[in-house]
């Protein structure tokens, strides 16, 4: 991967846990520059769709990678 390439991800990963992204409500406060994702996983039939966030954390120099699933958490986009 190009260096220019994984720093357009790593920008764009802390934008969702900072002001106005997907995640940023959760992250107020919160005193590490971290990155992360949200996402839905649509379920089929009668359950409501996954929710999902994974992220990592310093944002500069990583030490901690989460990854976590709500199983029929919604879609409501967010990590609440």
């Amino acid at each position: 991967m190009k260096p220019s390439t994984f720093a357009a991800i790593k920008v764009g990963m802390n934008k969702v846990v900072d002001d106005g992204g997907t995640a940023a409500r959760a992250f107020v406060g919160f005193p590490i520059k971290t990155a992360g994702k949200t996402g839905t996983a649509q379920a089929s039939g009668k359950m409501d769709d996954y929710s999902w966030f994974t992220g990592y954390a310093p944002l500069d120099k990583p030490e901690i990678a989460v990854a976590v699933v709500i199983y029929e958490g919604g879609g409501q986009g967010g990590a609440d």
